[in-house]
């Protein structure tokens, strides 16, 4: 939700972030400490927590990436 470019400004991304993770472990049965937020990341703390990942998680496991806010294309 915070951008160096002040006209793109989001309110609702950190909300939105919080209460799929309330909803994932309250209804889906996710584990609070399996569930990993990145608050405005940046593209280098966006790969960080990719590459760590990529060292945890086993073929038994499914992996959910939710994006909120502007991106790039």
């Amino acid at each position: 939700s915070r951008y160096q470019d002040p006209s793109l400004t989001l309110a609702n991304p950190v909300n939105d972030v919080a209460r799929l993770q309330e909803i994932l472990v309250s209804r889906y049965a996710f584990e609070k400490t399996n569930v990993t937020i990145l608050t405005n990341p940046t593209r280098r703390d966006i790969l960080s927590e990719l590459i760590r990942m990529r060292s945890t998680i086993t073929s038994n496991d499914n992996l959910l990436i939710f994006f909120a806010g502007h991106g790039f294309w």
